[in-house]
């Protein structure tokens, strides 16, 4: 069984303010947090990537559903696992859109929601490159 190890002092992602750049996967944070397993790296992109579409779908379902609760929950699920796999535009998306919802700030939901669906969509565009760069830094 694989084990992604967080490193001690080193999120391994971007903070909010730094994620503004161009960078939407931090691969050599992925690749630290796989012990350097690039085929592990790999697949755990890949599997995300192949459910982000549908996670998308259902959080913004929950939003108009006024479904807060499931929606933060949602949303906190998917801000966990774009951290670990290093998705820098997505974790600060889905940070923000969580903050927003726990504070009570539904009538700001949609329009984090939609910085969530573009930062998705960026990692979604972002796929075939990002797999490319993981197998040429071996």
């Amino acid at each position: 069984m694989a084990v992604i190890v967080p490193l001690s002092g080193d999120t391994g992602f971007a903070t909010r303010e730094s994620a503004g750049g161009d960078q939407v996967f931090d691969s050599a944070g992925l690749l630290r947090r796989c012990l350097d397993d690039h085929e592990l790296a790999k697949r755990l992109v890949e599997k995300f990537l192949s459910r982000l579409a549908g996670g998308i779908q259902e959080i913004q379902g929950l939003l108009m559903a006024g479904d807060w609760s499931q929606a933060a929950s949602k949303v906190h699920r998917l801000r966990g696992e774009a951290g670990d796999l290093a998705a820098v535009k997505l974790h600060a998306a889905a940070t923000d859109l969580e903050d927003c919802l726990r504070e009570a700030g539904y009538t700001k939901a949609g329009s984090y929601f939609d910085h969530l669906k573009a930062a998705a969509d960026e990692c979604l565009a972002a796929r075939p490159s990002f797999l490319e760069r993981l197998a040429q830094s071996r």
